[in-house]
């Protein structure tokens, strides 16, 4: 499915990865050193010189996706009963400078995916809608709903949601605090 997603539309990231769980320094070195080292070597190239050539620049690029990978891996170990994947895909803004850089070096892009907006709190925040052309089940077994004041109404309107999927809903026994 995520490939289907990938081939129709622009997109500067898309990975599925497992969470780490941990408030362990060591642990977290451990599982995301290869990547933590490239953003290292990037952020040192970036501070040695203000004015970078045209492939200094490009190079310096190579740390935005193992950035985006750490970044989106870690969890507190609160939240393991969770035991959560996850689906990180960044929509590419085709810009008139990218496009045109794209232009001049013969490179075709994809369509931009459509963002959508919605309220929250008179807000406006915006999302994107993923598989919506694809015919196929996502292979999602459950959900958990997190703490929040309303848990049990959320998992209520899952439920009603979702009836006729075998997903099952169940409400996190994290508490609520706010």
């Amino acid at each position: 499915m995520m490939e289907l997603e990938e081939k129709k539309y622009q997109y500067s990231a898309v990975h599925l990865c497992d969470i780490v769980y941990s408030d362990d320094e060591n642990k977290l070195k451990e599982e995301l050193s290869e990547d933590l080292s490239i953003i290292a070597d990037d952020v040192k190239r970036l501070f040695k010189s203000a004015k970078l050539s045209e492939k200094e620049k490009a190079d310096a690029l190579k740390g935005y996706l193992p950035f985006v990978r750490c970044i989106s891996r870690y969890k507190h170990y609160g939240f393991s009963e969770e035991n959560e994947v996850r689906l990180v895909i960044l929509p590419t803004v085709l810009t008139q400078e990218l496009l045109k850089l794209a232009s001049t070096n013969g490179v075709t892009l994809k369509p931009e995916k459509e963002r959508k907006f919605r309220n929250k709190n008179g807000q406006l925040v915006p999302y994107i809608e993923l598989f919506d052309s694809i015919d196929t089940e996502l292979p999602i077994e459950r959900i958990i709903v997190g703490p929040h004041k309303e848990k049990e109404a959320r998992a209520t309107a899952l439920r009603v949601m979702l009836r006729n999927t075998k997903i099952e809903i169940t409400c996190s026994d994290i508490p609520f605090v706010g």
